[in-house]
């Protein structure tokens, strides 16, 4: 292998199996050049042997995103990798991290980003003090990276992570729960803080049907039996009806949902979404979309302001509806079914115990014991 200059930048050139290379490092660093046509050559021994070379990080991770497009994972989980940041490891090869590059990647993440403006204001400055992150975005962090190289052990790309660190023990914290009686005034409140009525609706759904917000913004009329007064969850992703768990097991229609449904349809059956976002489309035809994330945000949190509660957003409804059906006696298996959750955990990690539950259990206890 020949190394050389050429204004200051080291080149290589080698011949491998009858093939040659020749390449520029992009360094002017010596060292850095002799590592860099050193794994040139090493990836050049195996393909001549017809191995595939060790991806770089940011190879694999566009490999993951080339392989994982809906519907074979969310829109969001999609995302969550396409939008993550290595802090300068996309060019290392995935069997050269280590315990120490990987924590310093993460610490680097942890350190914060400097904080957004809203439009129409002047930007930050260049030195402007960095915001932390929170301890669940640097626990978001390293589950990214640990998929990925999860994803490689399973291609048999390589036989095991290259480093060990372990995800912190979360402290759990209270989850947001509505009282049962406060949950007829917390939607009211909902529909009269919200500029768009279809606000009411999205949010009746997920606290009625325990939808998730994307699920309810994007619920559509064929999916209501009305003889039969269920509902199917679910998405469409492109032409193809999709569901979370892969399963299509009708929700029962509440009598308050489903009057109200009824009466927003009005007395002829239509089809496509009950919410819809009227978007223009090619030739100025109106096409039917989604409504954004968050479209129920401002309008929940404004609710629970009026109502003096805290923390109810569109995911706590869902919890809300989970705890409610566990505390009105439902057996978790079938809360688990109608949650469409893969294991009893993730229906039990919805669950918020409740303190009036609890002092009930006591002094049935006491009773029991002939103290009361």
């Amino acid at each position: 292998m020949k190394l050389w200059r050429i204004k200051g930048i080291f080149h290589y050139r080698f011949q491998v199996g009858g093939v040659r290379v020749q390449k520029s490092t992009g360094t002017k660093v010596q060292g850095q050049a002799n590592a860099i046509a050193a794994a040139a050559y090493k990836d050049a021994e195996l393909r001549a042997q017809g191995k595939e070379p060790i991806p770089t990080l940011g190879d694999l991770r566009t490999r993951w995103l080339t392989a994982h497009i809906a519907p074979a994972v969310s829109l969001g989980h999609w995302r969550n990798v396409n939008d993550w940041d290595s802090h300068g490891m996309d060019e290392v090869k995935i069997d050269r991290l280590s315990t120490e590059l990987v924590t310093l990647a993460r610490e680097k993440h942890r350190q914060g980003h400097i904080d957004r403006v809203a439009p129409g204001k002047e930007p930050p400055a260049p030195d402007a003090p960095l915001v932390p992150r929170a301890q669940a975005s640097v626990d978001g962090w390293m589950r990214v990276i640990n998929l990925l190289m999860g994803w490689a052990i399973k291609c048999k790309i390589i036989t095991a992570r290259p480093y060990e660190i372990k995800l912190p023990r979360a402290q759990k914290t209270p989850k947001k729960v509505l009282p049962l009686p406060m949950v007829k005034a917390w939607l009211d409140a909902v529909g009269a803080n919200a500029r768009n009525p279809q606000v009411y609706t999205a949010a009746a759904l997920m606290v009625g049907l325990g939808l998730r917000e994307s699920e309810a913004l994007g619920a559509r009329w064929e999916w209501v039996n009305w003889q039969d007064r269920t509902f199917i969850p679910g998405r469409m992703v492109g032409l193809q009806f999709t569901t979370k768990g892969k399963e299509a097991d009708p929700l029962d229609l509440p009598d308050w949902l489903h009057d109200h449904l009824l009466q927003l349809r009005g007395d002829t059956p239509r089809l496509g979404l009950i919410l819809p976002w009227k978007e223009i489309g090619p030739d100025d035809a109106q096409v039917e979309v989604p409504h954004p994330k968050n479209f129920t945000r401002r309008a929940m949190a404004s609710a629970c302001a009026d109502l003096g509660i805290k923390g109810v957003t569109a995911h706590r409804a869902r919890g809300t509806w989970i705890t409610h059906l566990l505390r009105q006696g439902t057996p978790l298996p079938e809360v688990q079914e109608m949650a469409r959750h893969k294991s009893k955990s993730t229906t039990l990690d919805y669950y918020e115990q409740s303190s009036e539950v609890k002092r009930e259990a006591q002094k049935k206890l006491a009773k029991g014991m002939g103290f009361a």
